[in-house]
């Protein structure tokens, strides 16, 4: 990622972009260093609140022009809430980046926040909420990181609560963008068939909003214990997710869990997927995955099974850590490790989207772009010490949490 530009303009607003001489069309995004943990208990699901109103009509735009402008020309334009960040981003033929840009930084500085809008986007969140409570692949990560982040906004549903998204006001939102969404925690990102120096004349040109300060972001207070949550949910099978916090993204150990994950449940062949799927059968879903933030994250091992297998599947899980904490890894096993990671990280440099997404996070983290070398460096020097050392500051078996979701009995 050598590439990549970066320049810095006034009140800290960060553009970062990379020439893609081999593309036609541009991935653009306009990064917020600012999510979910920046919430509290009353206004959980205001970020993502945050971002559906955005879409919903300028000084200047109704909402159907806000999509129209950017579809007619073939492009597309799309927004997400994280925990650590909050991003509008598009894409587009090149031609028609200034078009994309003017409609992105109208929707950042002119938005209305009308009080119709807010009362209708309530509705809709709450169907998104049930639409994920509907789902259990998907609200076990949310049972689990509450657990693991007790007390601590990190453990909030990125979506908020249906109680908190009801009574969001339109003063509460407005007060909470103002503060909160600031150009010194501001990042835009770019890559494919764009110029660095054309970025940074948009910005110049479309960005002429004074924007505060942002405040310090709170850090995680560590004060984890394990915990067992279990609950019946009208399912066929069985949810479980296991783990327990771990090192966050800006560790310089981050390296040793990436391979310990991928070790333990990432690809096929995996220890955990080969013993509980290709040799015993008993379960279809079976992996390993890290949910990095800046200075921790939340290392799990998600699998469904048959009820009748939960007992047989968490006793050869618990058989499996123990081996990784008390035995060597095979040389082998750690170098199929290094290169999956490093093949799917050269894959998705392939895609300017990623490479858009992966140097504004980096920016945000790091406040530099991390060389492409630097990592796979990172993981190379990753030796079998380095895993088993992991495995037992993390994976002891009296510190792990567990979600289980039962299905209901019929």
């Amino acid at each position: 990622m050598k590439h990549f530009k970066t320049t810095e303009l006034y009140k800290g607003i960060k553009v970062v972009s990379e020439n893609l001489p081999y593309v036609k069309s541009f991935s653009l995004g306009f990064w917020f260093n600012i999510g979910s943990r920046d919430e509290n208990e009353s206004n959980n699901g205001i970020c993502h609140f945050i971002e559906h109103i955005l879409f919903k009509g300028t000084k200047t735009r109704k909402a159907s022009d806000i999509s129209n402008e950017i579809e007619s020309f073939g492009g597309e334009i799309n927004a997400f809430t994280e925990k650590d960040h909050t991003c509008i981003y598009s894409h587009g033929y090149k031609t028609n980046l200034e078009k994309s840009f003017a409609v992105m930084s109208d929707m950042i500085q002119n938005s209305l926040f009308q009080e119709k809008d807010i009362i209708n986007e309530a509705s809709i969140i709450v169907d998104e909420i049930k639409d994920y409570e509907d789902n259990p692949s998907i609200i076990i990560y949310d049972k689990f990181e509450e657990l693991l982040f007790n007390g601590d906004s990190l453990g909030f549903p990125i979506l908020g609560k249906r109680k908190t998204v009801k009574n969001l006001t339109r003063s509460d939102l407005l007060k909470f963008f103002k503060n909160n969404y600031c150009s010194d925690n501001f990042v835009i990102s770019a890559s494919g068939a764009v110029d660095h120096m054309e970025l940074v004349g948009l910005t110049e040109k479309y960005f002429f909003q004074n924007f505060n300060i942002s405040k310090e972001r709170k850090q995680f207070r560590k004060n984890y214990k394990p915990k067992t949550f279990t609950k019946n949910k009208d399912t066929n099978q069985s949810y479980i997710v296991i783990g327990c916090p771990a090192d966050g993204v800006t560790d310089p150990r981050r390296g040793e869990i990436i391979l310990l994950s991928t070790i333990l449940g990432e690809g096929c062949g995996s220890r955990l997927f080969q013993i509980l799927r290709e040799e015993m059968g008993l379960a279809y879903q079976i992996s390993s995955s890290i949910n990095f933030f800046s200075e921790v994250s939340a290392f799990s091992i998600y699998l469904s099974t048959h009820p009748k297998n939960i007992e047989k599947t968490l006793d050869i899980i618990n058989k499996e850590l123990y081996k990784i904490r008390n035995f060597k890894v095979n040389s082998e096993e750690l170098k199929r490790a290094k290169e999956y990671f490093k093949g799917s990280l050269l894959l998705s440099m392939e895609n300017p989207t990623s490479r858009m997404n992966q140097a504004a996070q980096s920016l945000l983290y790091f406040n530099r772009v991390l060389p492409l070398k630097e990592i796979i460096t990172n993981i190379d020097s990753v030796n079998e010490k380095h895993i088993i050392e992991a495995a037992n500051r993390f994976l002891t078996e009296t510190n792990l949490s567990k979600v289980i979701f039962y299905p209901n009995k019929k």
